[in-house]
């Protein structure tokens, strides 16, 4: 800029040295003032660079990579790892001795001993699809610590240890004890309640120096439901001699942090405990599916309309309306509202009984395939059950069906670090009970784009809601630490953070969550529920079939040579492309006598069909809709061109 200026100045014609010096001397102040600029910006543009999250972050906030990279979520998993944990676990080999003093030379701990080091020979299998997660947090915890070795330090002695994990598979020791369980218990792979002989190990470990330094609260248990226990302990039964007394069992489930599902009890009862959830087991090689796979329903949902009298969720009581009154909500509103194909919907009261209710294995028999359901769904309903969780929230996910949270008690486990938000929809109870809301319609109205999106999240934090195996003598366990975190990293990362901020929430609901948050209602794209009849060559049904894929079309069509009478019927399954400059709509026909034909019809001419994504059928759609007519008139319209050209022609293939 300088030699620019004095350049110009020299070229003046007419100026003397001394005016052609002041002149260079003033360029030169106002180059070096249009320089101050750059000085200044030059260090503010090195501070924001040198401080802006990398590339993977951003994309990672874009959803746009794997869960293990990016640096937000999988940073804080490093950064509670690196936090550091000295652990104790008490299990059934350094129980031995224990229970020795406390049950003399009992034979049956050698079959809980046996039962606990391979848990596939427990002959009540549970290890299958069962509810319960507590079956095999106890075989993969000792594996998922010691992958995590360092920063977690397992220490010989429990007052060496910052925590105290009581590693008993509660469902084996029982059995093992004596303790008689019920079909349904076993099936789920859960206890109502525990033992006798459960507790009476319990009652040993709260008399240690161990657990009255800190009143039992660094030592950690798995408890599927606490309240269950509770309300058990606290009933007047006739099995009162198998079932611990109320003070043996609030001694526990009052001090001591547990590890569950979910903490059904009211806030108020819950003592000085601390309660870290964890997902429902849900099988990943019977639930897992791609979420991006065709799916022949846009929503699925297979329920009990009426569940068992009374309420298992003390917590869930306080909330305005009940589990059966939010299903049958569900039920009317599918039910009146899908059209045909849309939903598959399966009332499991109707169809195989309340008795039934439980016996899962009964479900096949009359026709009902739950894993089905969420692989051919686009979206799968998520109301309360027994109690505010469920393990069809689970379920859906690993099946690639997007969950629509429809419960304000559900807890989600992990939920720091888990991207919940992006990966599914909820409605607030008291939204979706008001009766101006309608289901269906609003999930007709979810565009493509926001589908793929929550599809795409979907698949990102499957891995962190699945239990996968660890071998304790391969190279698996060397190498699981550095793999996409599974549910029992998170488990063991919140145990370390539990650790150093014990007054940290682990078990977040989706109230909580999402705060007071509504649902965002849109007009659908297209009302399957409309039928326009339409063009005056054929005797036309419109059915707008879905929100987005398959639209079908209904009629009489000439056929034969020129000049004959005769028609016939047809059925058309079409979509719509929009490429380039060519607006074509592919129809697969099929004729009243069975036989196929194949007709493509596209403003250029003829042509063969190809498959098309749902996403360019929507953009054709709302090309049209924004001249100002409705989708389902731009349909119609477009159909009625397609049956002029067809019936002009005669063209059939």
């Amino acid at each position: 800029a300088i030699l620019a200026h004095g350049h110009l100045v020299s070229r003046v014609p007419g100026n003397s040295v001394g005016a052609s010096s002041a002149q260079l001397a003033w360029a030169m102040a106002r180059s070096v003032w249009c320089l101050v600029p750059l000085i200044v910006n030059i260090p503010m543009l090195v501070t924001i660079f040198a401080r802006a999250p990398p590339l993977a972050q951003v994309a990672c906030s874009l959803g746009g990579t794997t869960f293990a990279a990016c640096p937000d979520r999988h940073g804080m998993l490093e950064s509670w790892m690196g936090e550091g944990v000295r652990v104790y676990v008490f299990d059934a080999a350094s129980l031995r001795p224990v229970a020795r003093e406390v049950f003399g030379e009992a034979a049956w701990w050698d079959t809980y001993e046996a039962w606990a080091s391979a848990p596939a020979t427990f002959p009540n299998q549970t290890m299958g699809d069962p509810e319960s997660p507590g079956a095999f947090i106890h075989s993969a915890l000792r594996p998922a610590l010691m992958a995590h070795s360092p920063p977690i330090e397992l220490v010989g002695s429990p007052d060496d240890a910052d925590l105290v994990l009581w590693n008993i598979w509660d469902v084996a020791l029982c059995i093992a004890s004596g303790h008689q369980a019920k079909a349904w218990e076993l099936q789920k792979g859960r206890l109502t309640t525990s033992c006798k002989a459960h507790f009476a190990l319990l009652a040993w470990l709260r008399s240690t120096p161990r657990w009255r330094r800190n009143h039992g609260h660094d030592h950690v248990l798995f408890a599927d439901n606490p309240y269950a226990w509770e309300s058990h302990a606290k009933a007047a039964l006739p099995q009162r001699s198998i079932v611990p007394s109320a003070p043996e069992v609030l001694a526990v489930t009052r001090n001591a942090t547990l590890i569950g599902i979910e903490d059904r009890r009211a806030r108020n009862h819950r003592g000085s405990s601390a309660f870290i959830a964890v997902p429902y087991f849900a099988s990943a090689a019977k639930y897992q599916a791609p979420t991006r796979q065709d799916r022949g329903h846009l929503v699925g949902f297979a329920a009990s309309s009426k569940l068992h009298q009374g309420s298992s969720c003390e917590l869930c009581s306080e909330l305005p309306y009940g589990p059966s009154e939010l299903r049958a909500r569900i039920f009317g509103d599918l039910n009146a509202g899908c059209a045909p194909g849309e939903c598959q919907v399966y009332d499991l009261t109707k169809m195989i009984g309340g008795m039934q209710r439980d016996n899962i294995s009964f479900y096949a028999s009359a026709g009902v395939n739950l894993d089905d359901v969420v692989h051919n769904a686009v979206f799968c309903p998520i109301p309360r059950g027994d109690s505010g969780c469920t393990k069809r929230f689970f379920a859906a996910m690993l099946g690639g069906c997007i969950p629509v949270v429809l419960s304000d008690a559900i807890v989600l486990p992990f939920a720091s670090v888990v991207d919940y938000r992006g990966a599914t929809l909820r409605i607030p109870e008291a939204q979706f009970m008001s009766p101006a809301f309608s289901l269906i319609a609003f999930l007709r109205a979810q565009t493509p784009q926001q589908i793929a999106t929550m599809q795409g999240n979907l698949a990102r934090i499957k891995q962190a809601i699945t239990y996968q195996a660890r071998n304790l003598h391969s190279a698996d366990l060397r190498t699981s630490a550095k793999r996409t975190p599974d549910a029992m990293d998170l488990l063991v990362a919140s145990l370390v953070r539990f650790a150093r901020l014990p007054d940290e929430s682990f078990a977040v609901t989706a109230a909580e969550l999402y705060g007071s948050d509504s649902a965002v209602v849109t007009e659908p794209l297209l009302d399957c529920t409309s039928a326009f009849p339409y063009g005056s060559m054929m005797s036309v049904q419109l059915v707008l079939c879905k929100p987005l894929w398959l639209i079908s079309l209904a009629g009489a069509m000439p056929s034969g040579k020129a000049g004959r009478a005769r028609t016939r019927r047809v059925v058309s399954l079409c979509t719509w492309d929009s490429s380039e400059h060519l607006s074509r709509i592919y129809c697969l026909s099929i004729g009243a006598d069975g036989a196929k034909t194949r007709i493509d019809w596209h403003l250029a001419g003829i042509g063969w069909p190809r498959p098309l994504p749902a996403q360019l059928v929507l953009a054709r759609l709302r090309a049209c809709a924004a001249h100002g007519a409705t989708a389902a008139h731009c349909i119609a319209a477009s159909f009625a061109e397609v049956v002029q050209v067809i019936g002009a022609t005669q063209h059939s293939r």
